[in-house]
């Protein structure tokens, strides 16, 4: 696999590309696999993947390019999902003001591009996140 040639471990696919468990087998054979879902995308698309995955990502930005404002209402997936035991990967618009909110609701994995890259400082940014996960994580 290329992917895993170049050094990727985590991959996920969209739900809305037609995946098909086929695939997710083969891919579970080199890398930790998961199933992506766009902000307007019904949870129901994801259910026939989520036993075979190993996370399922939750967009709160609807992909093609970095810098979007954060959408909120995918937050309620975050929580359902978290609450069936599912490891859920959140990726699109995480700052400092809004992670705190997405660990509440159960993502476990955070993505955060501008945030971090488009600041100033990315080691600073970096910093900043890994304490308020620190914060997070301490005050549970």
């Amino acid at each position: 696999m290329q992917f895993k040639a170049a050094g990727a471990d985590w991959i996920s696919l969209h739900v809305e590309t037609g995946v098909t468990p086929e695939l997710i087998n083969e891919m579970k054979r080199e890398v930790k696999t998961g199933i992506a879902i766009n902000p307007n995308t019904p949870l129901e698309a994801v259910e026939p993947y989520i036993e075979g995955v190993d996370f399922v990502l939750v967009m709160t930005v609807n992909p093609g390019f970095g810098g979007q404002r954060f959408i909120s209402t995918p937050l309620q997936k975050v929580k359902e999902l978290s609450q069936r035991g599912v490891k859920v990967e959140v990726d699109g618009g995480i700052n400092e003001h809004n992670i705190y909110d997405v660990m509440k609701m159960g993502a476990t994995m955070i993505v955060s591009g501008s945030s971090v890259f488009g600041h100033g400082d990315p080691y600073a940014r970096t910093v900043m996140f890994k304490r308020i996960i620190e914060g997070f994580v301490a005050s549970k």
